[in-house]
């Protein structure tokens, strides 16, 4: 007997943005990742993924501490400094960098500070240039030019640009190694919300033997099982079928299910942890529950640890940041933990 086997091609994910630099045709900035949209990427994570948002708001509230013991109106829209160091580390976080628009008055003197999103910067292959739009998805953005930031130049206005120790033009992700498991993190979301949302179309087979209707009278069956059966809101309905005989009765079979909730619950602890890895953080420095439960002691070991090894690194770019561009020193206070 010949025997012939072939294999099933295994489906990669391909939609997934890559990062790269690239120049673009006529303009003299250089593209953020994939069709210039890197950034706008990583918000999406940040908004979909639940366990890289709450890393993210609390990095950035642990970086920001409780303020600044001098604080002060950074411009006229009235914004303090410990404000200002807030959205900087939001973005520190999110993207790895940070900008700040800088305002001199007609004698050099700095005049306001302006948190810029990091999302709405672009810069040239040296960052000495940076463009600054609202909406960079749209096929002709419009922009506004920015000269760097130089403490000893007197432009009215530049962009002090922060991209941590990288040659890249544009800095690499904090969790960088994790996008992957953020991605597993969402569609595991939608696996679970389309489980709902299809509940009955989507592991039973029902089966009308009582002959082929035409396409039209095929759709109308269609919707009518969907809008009776399928949904949150139809669970356990009881189906009930009228037949003329035995023969022509309606048949519903149950399509063998392979346990994919409960893989999907082991896959969804490991990409978790994985994204906790990427920041060295632990579950319970943000409030998540953990198999051992709560202990004081225990959170503010970890606290102190985290607080030295990742949050004070961090802390230390802002305020050299705040140093160049002011000149002043700035302390943050740390949170009281209990």
């Amino acid at each position: 007997m010949e025997i012939k086997l072939s294999a099933i091609d295994l489906k990669y994910v391909d939609n997934i943005p890559t990062y790269k630099e690239d120049k673009i045709r006529s303009k003299a900035y250089i593209a953020y990742g994939s069709d210039n949209k890197w950034p706008d990427y990583l918000y999406s994570l940040y908004r979909d993924v639940s366990t890289l948002n709450t890393l993210i708001n609390g990095s950035a509230d642990y970086t920001a501490g409780n303020g600044v013991q001098e604080d002060y109106i950074v411009n006229t829209s009235g914004v303090l400094l410990s404000e200002l160091i807030r959205q900087i580390a939001f973005d520190r976080w999110l993207y790895g960098g940070f900008a700040i628009q800088v305002i001199k008055d007609q004698l050099g003197r700095l005049r306001e500070l302006y948190y810029i999103p990091f999302n709405r910067i672009r810069s040239d292959e040296n960052n000495t240039e940076f463009w600054y739009s609202k909406d960079w998805t749209t096929w002709s953005p419009k922009t506004i030019k920015y000269p760097a930031f130089d403490a000893e130049k007197d432009d009215p206005t530049s962009i002090f640009y922060f991209k941590g120790n990288t040659d890249q033009v544009y800095p690499i992700c904090p969790f960088n190694g994790s996008i992957t498991c953020c991605e597993v993190e969402k569609r595991i979301n939608k696996f679970h919300l389309n489980e709902i949302s299809n509940n009955f179309s989507g592991n039973v087979v029902i089966n009308f033997n009582n002959g082929v209707p035409n396409e039209e009278q095929q759709a109308e069956i269609e919707k009518l099982v969907n809008a009776k059966f399928s949904g949150e809101n139809n669970a356990g309905r009881v189906l009930i079928s009228y037949n003329d005989s035995k023969d022509q009765e309606v048949t519903i079979s149950k399509i063998a299910e392979d346990n994919l909730d409960e893989r999907y619950k082991d896959l969804a602890e490991r990409s978790r942890d994985q994204i906790f890895i990427a920041f060295r953080a632990t579950p319970s420095l943000f409030g998540l529950a953990t198999s051992t439960g709560f202990n004081a002691e225990e959170y503010q070991n970890q606290f102190k640890i985290y607080l030295r090894t990742v949050i004070k690194p961090i802390q230390n770019e802002i305020i050299r940041a705040i140093y160049k561009i002011t000149g002043k020193e700035v302390i943050i206070n740390q949170f009281n933990l209990f």
